[in-house]
């Protein structure tokens, strides 16, 4: 309950300070890269130990943000490559205060594994190189004449002929 009750306001105070939807996005895409490692990592380590839970940190540190940073790149209206960073950047800022919650109130634990560092460089690489792909999309789209979804600047057309001056055109 506790737990639920602090992710609940945690999401609650990320909507209330997001300056608009873009800066949203990128939040959950950090909040659900560390919750899909955690559900993962958990199954994963009761079953068969520490030693997938490593590799499954390196592998899914670099994907998830990917993938997530190209979701969130496709909607952003410019800087996808800063929307992409952000996105590892604050997975990161994620993963380091639950390890410091678990270091200070959790029993005593072993230290992490070396690979755990080079995870988090992977997330912002990940991440950079997700928006990098969306970014590289959007011209693709642009140059071809089709508007994505990030596109902020595209004209406004009425849904019947552009000849009327009818006000219900639009």
């Amino acid at each position: 309950f506790v737990s639920g009750f602090g992710w609940a306001c945690f999401g609650i105070s990320v909507a209330g300070f997001s300056n608009s939807f873009e800066n949203f996005n990128y939040v959950v895409s950090a909040v659900l890269t560390e919750a899909i490692m955690i559900a993962i990592a958990i199954p994963l380590r009761l079953r068969f130990g520490q030693t997938p839970v490593t590799y499954e940190a390196v592998i899914g540190s670099f994907l998830l943000p990917f993938l997530f940073a190209v979701w969130v790149g496709r909607r952003a209206s410019s800087r996808r490559v800063l929307h992409g960073l952000m996105v590892g950047v604050i997975a990161t800022a994620i993963f380091l205060a639950l390890s410091e919650a678990g270091r200070r109130w959790g029993p005593p634990a072993d230290p992490q594994p070396f690979a755990y560092t080079i995870a988090h460089g992977l997330k912002l690489l990940g991440g950079a190189l997700g928006g990098l792909v969306a970014e590289r999309q959007q011209r693709r789209l642009a140059a071809a004449g089709r508007h994505g979804r990030g596109d902020l600047q595209r004209e406004r057309t009425p849904p019947c002929a552009t000849t009327t001056n009818d006000v219900r055109c639009w």
